[in-house]
């Protein structure tokens, strides 16, 4: 599978999707992870620079990691009843090491891509409510 880093964020820098709630998922307990940045099993932190300043990235020394780059973030999540398990990415844009916007890029139960529940690309939110709108779920021919 490869190496990877992990990276930490507060749920709430995260953009509020009204479909993780339709569909009983909870953010609280993931730990993100991405091939986008060094890929040695370190741990970086997205964290506020000067309450309430704007959203930096941070390396494991706790230094402003100052890439210009897009980064996707993802880990697997089980509803609360535990019952399915699906699959969430956010991409993150960095300019020198500060966020300028975070996006759902990918959310579809595992097990299934054909049962897709985002398309890529599909929303770009910044940090703003997206309501479900069930028409772009529709299969093809229908």
């Amino acid at each position: 599978m490869g190496m990877y880093d992990t990276v930490i964020i507060d749920r709430e820098e995260l953009p509020k999707l009204e479909i993780l709630n339709q569909l009983g998922l909870d953010l609280s307990e993931v730990d993100f992870q991405t091939k986008d940045l060094e890929c040695t099993l370190e741990t970086y932190t997205f964290k506020r620079y000067n309450e309430p300043g704007v959203l930096v990235l941070k390396d494991p020394k706790d230094e402003i990691y100052g890439v210009t780059k897009a980064i996707h973030i993802y880990d697997s999540i089980s509803t609360k009843d535990g019952i399915e398990e699906y699959w969430i990415e956010f991409i993150i844009l960095i300019i020198r090491g500060i966020v300028e916007s975070i996006s759902l890029y990918n959310l579809y139960k595992m097990g299934n891509r054909k049962e897709m529940l985002g398309i890529k690309g599909a929303y770009s939110i910044e940090g703003n409510e997206v309501p479900l709108d069930k028409t772009i779920y529709k299969e093809e021919g229908k």
